[in-house]
């Protein structure tokens, strides 16, 4: 039976990592232990702001004061450190580093690092010191030598904390005639100026940072840290939905953090009057930004446009979090090129509860309560504001507007209206990394801050009231502070991680694998509810390097359980083992695997089963695939199917020992693979194309494919559609559900390795927790501008809902479903539940009257600014009217716009310009513009135009500012919208999933192409290939070595491109010569000529006969009784048969061929009958087909292969008939005899003429 490893080592099963409760408060002896950056800054670092953008800095020009006061944990900063804080915090110490006094308490132990500062940057800073000469990297002082500074300590006897600075000593601007403390940072905890734990040096570096003991080298911490989180962040597909519309209206108290504790701060609160519809004096609206979750336990992501960003029409923006789950880390990516402004709200939503006064440290009458306190930790802890594009990034304060300030018990009872446009008490909740720009924090952020470029804390405004500590930005005196806490995704967490590494047999890394992780090993064993997947550099995996994983958010001190899912890759096997790893404590992470188990869950202790090598995981190599083909000598293109061999594995190189189990025999498969189905886990087939419904996230789940007809290859190939969503081992089938697909299906296949076109698939949707079903009627509506609809939405099983527009500008909804057409255009109502159900309806606005749309250019205007300009227009009536004007947003933010019905005025309409609180005018003046009266026109025609644009001058234009118009059906303006960053897609390797072999000894021939072969998945080792039945016609062939090593195969002798070749057999012909009257008699001394009528090729692999005519030789009976003497005729063609009359061809290539008789055996007539054979495949066959048999000297005759019919042409007998003889013809006999006869005839004639000379 399984053991259980978690018993054996006393830890609980392994659970992803709830974020632990940081309480917010203000004793500072009780702290939580950080080793990560709180704060990284990659450019200059600004207790106000440099809003003069001077390139130098000095005692005549910094930057802005600033009302913040601390920054908790460890800060970063690369570049320089300018510090004009104004706030009398810590009896006018200055802003403090390290500790604060209020706050997450969560920071280094006590000896390290606070506060370190590079230096890097191309701002020059000079001090009081050396003549204004000496360039510092830290400066402070300009508003108060003693305030403007920084400082780490308080009290160095409990803790004390240390600060770096590059470079040379910086005397503070203003310092108090160089008095004890002069430095613009310093240690506050020492009676007199001290460099132990404040030193400045050149040799100071972000490469050596002094943490908990430990040196760490921070120089690379915005490429290898935050740039790669945020762009890895920013690729991965959104979870949730996000919707905007007004957040709900009612009565609303916000506390100091001390409310109800005697002293300082005690029952400080502010109360708020929010609305819905057009505000009071003494009412506010908010926006509120609502992000629905899918209970994904791992990670929820979120995309929004920057656009939603905006509070333009609201006090400030709100946000909610629903169906968001204990375990998950929640991700929002801001798409957006463009800079982003916005105020934030006061209010905060997590799961249905508003937590916004979660700080407060004790319990107020049910408004603040500790479910409050842990769940504004958690989210705190939880939530990444990821925003990867902007150049800049603004987060102003809340506005209190005439609220009710209560204050009673300290120092005096007092109750009054106070009011703040830019209050840093609307904490921001969240991590924050602004990877590629500038972030100027108005606000209180509660979260790590990462910023690739300048950082600035900034609230240059007092409210006019003094409280505790002097004057003050915030109505409740709570400035803005760095609270430091973690967030449990991949960056520092308070949870814990595991480590592993993946490698194969040689050690070599190997990237693309992905991962099922358990708490529990029956569950690993049965793949049954993981806590995550992870896939190598993945959004969770927090190691950048390939095959390296670090997945952190998981419980401390417990067993995990990692399982491989899918190689990426065919060239590696599945590793199937379970392997332990357990967490040790909190922001620790564990590499070590403490147990390997099989994948029945049997714990594994033979070391080379458990695949460990140094302790990383191996992956084998599948094995490599043998590749040949057999092929036609003479033609080494022709494939020749039907031949068989046999593979021989040995144990050694010499190849003297074959290995068990060896040889296995190889066939020739030629049964072509028609048909692929998928196979489910329980056995059922499902049709190609099959919706599977919805599978959820980390539900593994595994396939199978079965092919058709029998008989034929069974490999397939596995593949995904898409990666993200759900991955598809290629070898096993395995699939893995990553992460939710929305809409979108995903798509497995099996695709046949024998023939990549017959493939099958199925299509499913990965799915969070099932959700509620919302209907909203009616679907659809129309509305004109002003007027209402209603709508109403129906949940089943019953619960709330909230309602939302996804464009405000065009229709609004409130709480109740009542829908407000504001503007023309098109816009989507929703109707959301707690746990992400929704259904929408599609409103469309009509225009109830044309506008003409006045813009109003600030650049160049001196004291007139966007957001403080309304025009002052005469109606068609005679009255004169007031309008506010809307100041743009991003790059437009310059212009300021009205939008003026047109049955309103007409071209005689005047109009100006005033401030806000109606002072000061301004008019045409005596520019040559259209006016009347000293008042500007719109028109100095007779129709209205539809746009008026007024710039410095001034000027007046009919076109509307380029990029920035605004249409009927919008009141922003139009902004580029930024490129989205493409998902990183994993390429799914190919792979096989094979059968069983049908038998040990068989090998299965995977490439159904006749002639070819391809035998995958061999080990490493030393072989034989040998042919054992070759193709018909040909010879058997020879054997090949083969070597594999790493997966490479070597074969001697090497072939190109493995084709290995056959020789052709070569066919014989035999025939008699009779005689004709009596046929068993021989007859000798006939002659023959030989001659191919056609040749042979192959063309398209099919058998073809062209027209030749090529005399090979005469062949003459060989008499001598003698085949070897015969033979050694050097004719290659000779009458091998040393039987007189008898005749004996061989070695005759494929073609036809034509025997004619040119002599005849003496005393025989000549028989000049043509007779005709062919050797080889029939016409238009292959090798396995009909092959010509030419018995008789029939050329046309054809039948099954049979060597002996094939290559054997039996001619039968020849008959010449006896005739008369004449001169030149006949026997050699009669012709010896006519020679003798005139021979003597001619001696006589020569005696004769002898004779009759001497008597002449």
């Amino acid at each position: 039976p399984p053991t259980s490893a978690n018993a054996d080592s006393g830890k609980p099963d392994g659970s992803l990592c709830t974020p632990q409760t940081i309480d917010l408060g203000d004793d500072t002896s009780k702290s939580t232990v950080d080793s990560g950056v709180a704060t990284y800054v990659g450019g200059n670092m600004y207790v106000g702001a440099n809003a003069g953008n001077y390139s130098e800095l000095n005692k005549n020009q910094g930057p802005d004061k600033s009302y913040a006061v601390e920054a908790e944990g460890l800060t970063l900063v690369n570049g320089k450190l300018a510090i004009n804080s104004a706030k009398q915090s810590w009896s006018s110490r200055g802003f403090r580093f390290g500790v604060v006094g209020f706050g997450g308490q969560y920071r280094p132990k006590s000896g390290s690092d606070v506060l370190v500062v590079g230096g890097n940057s191309t701002l020059t800073m000079k001090d009081n010191n050396y003549n204004g000469v000496q360039d510092v990297s830290a400066l402070g002082g300009w508003v108060n030598g003693s305030t403007a500074r920084g400082f780490v300590n308080v009290d160095t006897e409990s803790q004390y904390y240390k600060a770096k600075i590059k470079g040379n000593s910086s005397i503070a601007i203003n310092n108090l005639n160089g008095q004890n403390y002069s430095r613009s940072v310093y240690d506050a905890g020492k009676s007199a100026e001290d460099t132990g734990n404040v030193t400045y040096n050149d040799s100071v570096s972000l490469g050596s940072v002094s943490v908990n003991g430990e040196t760490k080298d921070y120089s690379k911490f915005l490429t290898e840290n935050v740039q790669g989180v945020s762009s890895k962040l920013l690729k991965v597909k959104a979870t949730g939905t996000v919707t905007a519309g007004t957040a709900s209206a009612g009565t609303y108290s916000r506390y100091h953090y001390r409310y109800g504790v005697p002293g300082y701060g005690e029952n400080t609160k502010y109360d708020f009057n929010f609305v819905e519809g057009a505000p009071d004096a003494n009412q506010q609206k908010e926006k509120l930004i609502t992000f629905t979750g899918t209970q994904n336990p791992s990670l929820e992501v979120f995309d929004v446009n920057a656009s939603m960003l905006d509070s333009e029409g609201y006090s400030g923006i709100s946000f909610a979090f629903t169906n968001i789950s204990d375990t998950a880390s929640v991700v929002i990516n801001v798409e957006g090129q463009n800079p982003i402004t916005f105020n934030n709200g006061w209010r905060f939503w997590w799961n249905g509860q508003e937590i916004s006064n979660g700080y407060v440290t004790t319990d107020v009458n049910g408004a603040v309560t500790k479910e409050m306190r842990d769940s504004y930790s958690k989210a705190a802890q939880k939530i990444m504001w990821n925003f990867a594009e902007t150049p800049k990034l603004t987060i102003k304060g809340g506005q209190a507007l005439n609220g009710d300030y209560h204050k009673r018990g300290y120092p005096t009872d007092s109750t009054k209206i106070l009011t703040s446009r830019d209050d840093p008490a609307a904490a921001m909740l969240g991590s924050i990394m602004v990877l590629n720009g500038s972030f100027e924090s108005h606000v209180t952020t509660n979260g790590r801050v990462y910023v690739g470029g300048d950082f600035s804390m900034y609230n240059p405004n007092n409210i006019g009231v003094d409280m505790g500590e002097g004057a003050t930005s915030s109505v409740i005196d709570m400035d803005q502070e760095r609270h430091n806490l973690p967030w449990n995704g991949q960056l520092t967490s308070s949870c814990s991680a595991i480590q592993w590494s993946k490698v194969d047999a040689d050690g070599k890394v190997l990237g693309g694998t992905t991962w099922s992780v358990y708490g529990k090993e029956d569950n690993a064993v049965t793949a049954a509810t993981p806590l995550t997947t992870i896939t190598d550099n993945g959004w969770n995996d927090g190691d950048e390097d390939d095959g390296k994983f670090s997945l952190a958010g998981l419980a401390p001190n417990a067993t995990y359980y990692i399982k491989e899912t899918s190689t990426g890759s065919y060239d590696y096997e599945l590793n199937e083992n379970i392997y332990q790893i357990n967490t040790g404590n909190e922001d620790t992470s564990s590499a070590t695997v403490t147990a390997v188990y099989s994948k029945q869950g049997n714990e594994v202790t033979d070391a080379s089963v458990k695949l460990l090598m140094n302790g990383k995981i191996v992956n084998k190599k599948r094995g490599a695939s043998l590749e040949w083909s057999k092929v036609d000598s003479d033609d080494t293109d022709t494939r020749l199917a039907g031949s068989m061999w046999n593979l021989t594995k040995y144990t050694d190189e010499e190849r003297a020992d074959v290995e068990s189990g060896w040889p296995k025999s190889i066939h020739d498969t030629t049964v072509a693979v028609t048909g692929v189905s998928i196979v489910g886990s329980d056995g059922a087939a499902y049709t190609d194309g099959q919706d599977l419904g919805n599978k959820a996230v980390n539900n593994v789940f595994t396939l199978s494919a079965t092919v058709t007809p029998s008989g034929a290859p069974s490999g397939v190939v596995w593949t995904s559609s898409n990666d993200y969503y759900a991955t598809v081992d290629a070898g096993s089938g395995i699939v893995t559900p990553k992460s939710n697909s929305g809409n979108d299906y995903v798509t497995i296949t099996a695709c046949s390795t024998s023939n990549a076109g017959v493939c099958s698939s199925v299509k499913f949707k990965v799915t969070g927790a099932t959700a509620a079903k919302v209907t909203v009627s009616p679907s659809a509506a129309t509305v004109v501008e002003g007027k209402t609809t209603q709508l109403t939405a129906t949940v089943n099983p019953q619960q709330n809902v909230t309602w939302s527009s996804n464009n405000e500008l065009v229709a609004k909804v409130g709480q109740n479903g009542l829908v407000t057409g504001v503007s023309a255009g098109t816009a989507t109502i929703t109707a959301s539940t707690a746990d992400g159900a929704s259904a929408s309806a599609e409103i469309t606005v009509t225009s109830a009257q044309k506008y003409l749309i006045l813009y109003f250019d600030s650049n160049n205007q001196g004291k007139w600014y966007a957001n403080d300009v309304q025009v002052h227009y005469r109606l068609n009536s005679g009255t004169w009217t007031d309008q506010k004007m809307t100041q743009m947003s991003g790059s437009c933010g310059q212009y300021a716009y009205a939008r003026i019905p047109m049955d309103k005025i007409s071209v005689d309409s005047q109009f100006g310009f005033q401030h806000l609180d109606g002072s000061d005018w301004y008019g045409p003046g005596n520019a040559n513009v259209p006016k009347s009266d000293g008042n500007f026109k719109f028109t100095s025609g007779t129709t209205l135009p539809e746009n008026v644009t007024i710039s410095a001058g001034p000027s007046y234009s009919t076109t509307a500012p380029n990029g920035c118009a605004v249409s009927a059906s919008t009141r922003s303006a139009k902004s580029a919208k930024a490129v989205r960053k493409a998902a990183k897609t994993a390429t799914q390797a190919s792979g096989t999933s094979r059968a069983a072999n049908a038998a040990q000894d068989e090998l299965k021939d995977e490439d159904t192409d006749p002639g070819a072969f391809r035998i995958s998945n061999l080990a490493d080792g030393y072989y034989v290939l040998k042919e054992t039945g070759e193709p018909n016609g040909f010879d058997v062939g020879g054997e090949y070595k083969i070597t594999i090593k790493n997966g490479q195969a070597t074969w001697d002798p090497a072939k190109a491109g493995n084709k290995l070749p056959n020789t052709r057999k070569t066919g014989m012909v035999t025939w008699n010569k009779v005689d004709k009257t009596d046929g068993t008699k021989l007859l000798d001394g006939s002659e023959w000529k030989l001659t191919r009528t056609k040749s042979f090729s192959w063309v398209s692999g099919k058998a073809s006969y062209t027209d030749a005519n090529n005399e090979l030789a005469t062949i003459k009976d060989c008499v001598d009784s003698s085949a070897t003497q015969c033979a050694a005729s050097a004719n290659a063609y000779a009458d091998i048969d040393g039987e007189a009359g008898r005749f004996k061809l061989q070695g005759l290539a494929w073609g036809e061929y034509q025997l004619v008789e040119t002599k005849a055996p003496d005393g025989y007539d000549l028989d000049s009958t043509p007779h005709t054979f062919r050797i080889g495949p029939a016409e238009g066959s292959d090798v396995t087909g009909e092959w010509y048999t030419s018995s008789g000297f029939n050329a046309n005759a054809t039948g099954v292969y049979d060597a002996n019919t094939a290559f054997t042409v039996d001619g039968g007998s020849i008959t010449n008939t006896p005739g008369v003889v004449l001169p030149g013809t006949g026997g050699e006999g009669l012709n010896k005899m006519y020679t003798a006869g005139f021979l003597a005839v001619a001696i006589a004639a020569a005696g004769l003429a002898l004779s009759l000379r001497r008597r002449q």
